[in-house]
């Protein structure tokens, strides 16, 4: 049943399972983050069937560094790869941590780590992989040649999900992306290929709780319980592949989201016409303008990505940027968009 890569070798230390920063942003600084209701209306159904085998992709190893993180987005980023192209590109895990905000403090957190890619990553045979501490990922020489050769692979955004495995599993079975989630645990919850909690009471800044990135790149249903396929760069546990059940994600996922590029094309053929009644309306002219992405959902919310958008209308257009739809953008929607 269990199709598990196993890579032998002594348990690492439990510091730096403290390599997944939480994210203490204050409610204003994360008001322009793009979670997953803003861009998708509602989630595709999930086909759950027992899967005799699973996904997998090459074997990351943190080598008992923090670089959870950059081993998460490396691996989220090369399954991306995978999916549009058929082949895993590997990144930098090197580049990417060097950039981390908190340098040189240890491990990092998702917001960064989509700050990051959308500035580009670089190619990881560009950088030694035999990396094995902290110290030797920031001081791996990354040349300004190969930094001109990350922009190539960067995007422009990141998505945040809930910790709810049906969203996470549908988002892996529609894109064939992989999901970095923020996982905390006890060292005996984790230390098998079926993670079980033990400890109901631990919270996310327990002094005895260990947290930690990894990546979910497939899912399944074994004995009617919903699990999702994970890999860990870790291998705690001689492991680099595991199950964690909804039970898991539901009460020891801190944060969870994966990479996305948003397209912005301007529309061609037949313009819409604006409304005025509903804000799909307005965001379907917006796309129109190629300023609100052509592979995001229209739907009725003025969330990140609509806000955005209004203003690199407004922009264009010399009227005052509001960020609404206020009577200026929505005299000028009429006017285009009759």
């Amino acid at each position: 049943m269990f199709n598990f890569f196993k890579k032998f070798m002594p348990a690492p230390d439990l510091k730096p399972f403290l390599g997944a920063l939480l994210d203490e942003r204050q409610p204003a600084e994360k008001q322009d983050d793009v979670h997953f209701s803003d861009i998708v209306a509602t989630a595709n159904p999930v086909n759950w069937i027992t899967k005799a085998s699973y996904r997998t992709f090459p074997v990351l190893d943190q080598n008992q560094s923090y670089t959870c993180g950059a081993n998460a987005l490396s691996k989220a980023e090369g399954v991306s790869f995978a999916q549009k192209y058929g082949s895993y590109l590997q990144l930098s895990r090197a580049d990417i941590y060097q950039r981390r905000m908190n340098r040189p403090q240890a491990g990092m957190t998702l917001y960064d780590m989509f700050d990051i890619a959308s500035q580009g990553v670089t190619l990881e045979q560009f950088v030694s992989s035999k990396l094995y501490n902290d110290s030797d990922y920031d001081s791996a020489v990354i040349e300004s040649w190969m930094k001109d050769v990350a922009k190539t692979f960067s995007i422009n955004g990141g998505v945040y999900l809930e910790n709810d495995i049906d969203t996470i599993a549908s988002v892996i079975q529609t894109t064939g992306k992989g999901v970095i989630l923020l996982t905390y645990f006890l060292s005996s919850e984790w230390s098998r290929q079926v993670p079980v909690i033990t400890n109901r009471l631990l919270g996310r800044n327990d002094p005895s709780s260990l947290r930690h990135f990894v990546v979910a790149v497939d899912f399944t249903l074994i004995n009617g319980v919903k699990y999702l396929v994970i890999e860990d760069s870790a291998h705690f546990g001689g492991l680099a592949q595991r199950l964690v059940s909804e039970d898991w994600v539901k009460n020891r996922v801190a944060g969870a989201g994966y990479p996305m590029n948003f397209k912005f094309v301007p529309g061609t053929g037949n313009k819409p016409t604006y409304n005025g009644a509903t804000i799909v309306s307005a965001q379907e002219c917006l796309k129109f303008e190629g300023v609100f992405p052509q592979n995001v959902a229209t739907i009725e919310n003025v969330g990140p990505t609509t806000r955005k958008a209004l203003a690199a209308f407004q922009n264009k257009y010399g009227l005052p940027v509001t960020q609404a739809i206020d009577v200026a953008t929505r005299n000028k929607l009429h006017q285009l968009y009759p």
